[in-house]
């Protein structure tokens, strides 16, 4: 018997999810997510969890999911991503292009390489 691994184990609670909220079944999704949230808390999934969380929480409250996205460690193999969402929640959402490049130039500052600089130069040329 083949048994799953956490990040499989973690990606089928999220397809699952998606496809509740698809559906219109937002409460089943939002339980699926919270049922993550608690099931893979501690883990190297904590951070993916907590970003699909956050862009559940964007559809009706962007506050809630910028908090959200902000717990996500910079420890995390996920906080590049994280910074990315907030991102385009600062950019496309709120309309703020200096928190857009702030996302970027915190990810530059805490993990620099040059993919870092590569998307904090890509976001300049998005504000123009």
């Amino acid at each position: 018997m083949h048994r799953l691994s956490v990040s499989d184990h973690a990606t089928l609670y999220l397809q699952l999810a998606q496809v509740e909220l698809k559906l219109g079944h937002t409460a089943a999704a939002r339980e699926l997510l919270h049922e993550a949230q608690n099931r893979f808390s501690g883990t190297l999934q904590e951070g993916r969890v907590t970003i699909a969380q956050a862009m559940f929480a964007a559809r009706q409250d962007l506050d809630q999911a910028l908090v959200l996205l902000r717990q996500v460690s910079v420890k995390s193999p996920f906080f590049v991503n994280a910074r990315s969402q907030m991102a385009k929640l600062y950019l496309v959402e709120l309309h703020h292009p200096a928190k857009y490049i702030a996302c970027y130039e915190e990810v530059v500052e805490e993990q620099p390489s040059v993919q870092a600089l590569v998307a904090l130069g890509e976001a300049y040329g998005v504000i123009g």
